[in-house]
């Protein structure tokens, strides 16, 4: 389980650094799928590679289940677990934006300043 969340931590990071660093929209929607697609590739593997058979045999596994769990209600904790997810995330995504980001250096929610001087400096002067 170790492996899967250190490489599901280090996809979010790229695939943050990668996305950020896309210039136009109809990139960013190519460059979201593409990170879609990388996501889901052991599924896909899976679903290819594995035969019928071994298919079977883990679908026929059984893992038991306490009675008392199968009718478990949703109840506070349940809910402050999906509350304190939900505000991680979007912690994550404000620090990533204010601080950790490397693409954009110097971002404070106005990119007219840092692309205006990357145009200049790069002759690409786009402004009217």
């Amino acid at each position: 389980a170790i492996p899967r969340v250190l490489i599901t931590c280090l996809l979010l990071w790229l695939g943050c650094r990668w996305l950020v660093a896309t210039s136009d929209y109809e990139s960013l929607i190519l460059n979201g799928v593409a990170l879609a697609f990388i996501k889901d590739m052991k599924d896909l593997i899976y679903t290819t590679l594995v035969s019928a058979a071994c298919k079977r045999e883990c679908e026929l596994t059984r893992i038991r289940i306490s009675p008392c769990a199968k009718y478990e209600r949703t109840n506070f904790v349940a809910s402050f677990k999906a509350l304190v997810w939900g505000l991680l995330a979007l912690t994550f995504v404000w620090a990533y934006i204010l601080y950790f980001q490397g693409v954009l250096v110097d971002y404070r929610w106005d990119v007219a300043d840092v692309c205006l001087r990357w145009e200049i400096a790069h002759g690409v002067h786009m402004h009217v």
